[in-house]
């Protein structure tokens, strides 16, 4: 019964670290999808500013005005 204890106990211990980890990954994923947010939306703008409307489907661009 003690070594089950004591197994259990080191599983919660990884489990909590593995939590911890997932959630700093969590945070560096969204900071990076935050970034590429704006990056599509300054280049789509920069677009949309270039080029006519007929030649936006070009670059990907299905907006209207």
């Amino acid at each position: 019964m003690n070594a089950d204890l004591l197994q259990a106990d080191v599983l919660n211990n990884e489990q909590e670290r593995l939590k911890s980890e997932l959630k700093a990954k969590t945070e560096t994923l969204n900071t990076l999808l935050l970034k590429l947010e704006k990056n599509y939306a300054l280049g789509k703008k920069v677009v949309k500013l270039a080029e006519p409307q007929t030649s936006w489907v070009a670059y990907g661009i299905t907006d209207k005005k």
